[in-house]
């Protein structure tokens, strides 16, 4: 008898995970719209530093021993089969939603190939070589670390982070977070503005007037240097979860959040997971929760197939959740998922991420090391 089918749709951080627990004992399918894995990780470092780019674009060949990855974009989900933009149609026993979220560029990139993401990464970088300056807007991880890569690439350049809160790193996380990364930017040089929401007048103008809510203004362009004033401006904050494929077919949250229940099983149904940033859970997206939501639901799977419902794990929504943000290559601050979250500083930061933004750890899980 064969082993059962799941097809796994999205083959980012979620996904790779749950198509590596679950590749021994079923007949796994990965189905991916990108030519490679993209370790978004260290995306931001890419972007000063142009030689460390190739190795976030990883293969997909070695991943699994028995399974199968089949390139493609999932374009709905019927009852028992994934339908691809081009017509293909795959059967599947059990289902894992995993297809991950949108965000701004460069900290993602909106190409499905290689070779355009890099062209992309390395313009973007380039035109900030040429700039005087930068302003970041969005004081949480991706904001912070982009001003710390940016200051420890070029320390003479101005750096200004806009966040609309009054402290950065807020909701989730232990206060004294914010406050430590606040101290490291600032003793960079990086001008951090608080409590200031700030709009473009026209998001279409390349050449864009940024007016704060308290009436700061500030003459910066998106993505290339503003043409008087010199400035770069990125935006740092806006994850969208990539469900529309979904619309109609599963139950959405008002956010197009994928609902589930305390197993990971979509509301509704019994063989059909979802993991990672699409899933309506109260806690931050990110890789390392993605990667906990996959053994949970590659366990649930197991349990099922087994027919062993009392075995079901239930997956409770990380209140202390784990963060680790560098400022650079060398410096940076953690907090560990224990109560209240411990918060750690720059030697810690450095070994668990900074020094090479967990490259290595996620070739080795790709097989390529």
């Amino acid at each position: 008898m064969s082993p059962s089918r799941v097809v796994i749709v999205g083959g980012g951080y979620g996904g790779v995970t749950a198509a590596k627990l679950l590749d021994r004992d079923f007949e796994v399918v990965l189905v991916e719209k990108k030519d490679t894995f993209f370790h978004n990780i260290g995306a931001l470092r890419g972007l000063v530093d142009h030689g460390f780019l190739e190795e976030l674009f990883m293969p997909y060949d070695n991943l699994l021993s028995r399974g199968s990855v089949v390139r493609g974009e999932a374009q709905d989900v019927e009852p028992g089969t994934v339908v691809l933009g081009d017509g293909r149609r795959i059967a599947y026993d059990y289902l894992v939603l995993a297809s991950g979220s949108s965000y701004p560029f460069p900290a993602k990139t909106p190409f499905d190939e290689k070779a355009p993401s890099i062209a992309a990464i390395r313009w973007a970088g380039s035109q900030l070589e040429e700039a005087d300056g930068a302003l970041l807007f969005g004081g949480g991880p991706v904001g912070i670390e982009l001003a710390g890569e940016i200051k420890s690439c070029y320390p003479k350049k101005g750096v200004a982070l806009v966040h609309s809160h009054g402290a950065l790193m807020g909701g989730w996380f232990n206060p004294s977070l914010g406050g430590k990364l606040l101290e490291k930017l600032e003793a960079k040089g990086v001008r951090v503005i608080l409590e200031e929401a700030v709009m473009p007048e026209d998001e279409n103008d390349p050449e864009t007037t940024f007016v704060t809510d308290k009436g700061t203004t500030i003459e910066a362009s998106l993505l290339r240097p503003h043409p008087l004033s010199g400035v770069m401006g990125f935006i740092c904050f806006g994850v969208r979860p990539n469900t529309s494929f979904l619309r109609g077919r599963f139950p959405l949250d008002e956010a197009g959040r994928v609902r589930v229940d305390r197993y990971l099983r979509v509301t509704g149904y019994d063989n059909a997971f979802a993991i990672g940033d699409i899933t309506n859970l109260e806690e931050p997206k990110t890789a390392y929760l993605a990667q906990k939501h996959a053994e949970v639901a590659a366990r649930n799977i197991r349990a099922t197939e087994g027919g062993r419902k009392k075995a079901l794990k239930a997956y409770t929504p990380n209140q202390n959740p784990p963060v680790i943000v560098p400022v650079g290559p060398d410096d940076g601050v953690t907090q560990f998922p224990v109560a209240g979250g411990l918060v750690v500083g720059r030697r810690t930061t450095r070994l668990l991420k900074g020094r090479d933004l967990m490259v290595e750890r996620y070739r080795k899980i790709l097989g390529l090391r």
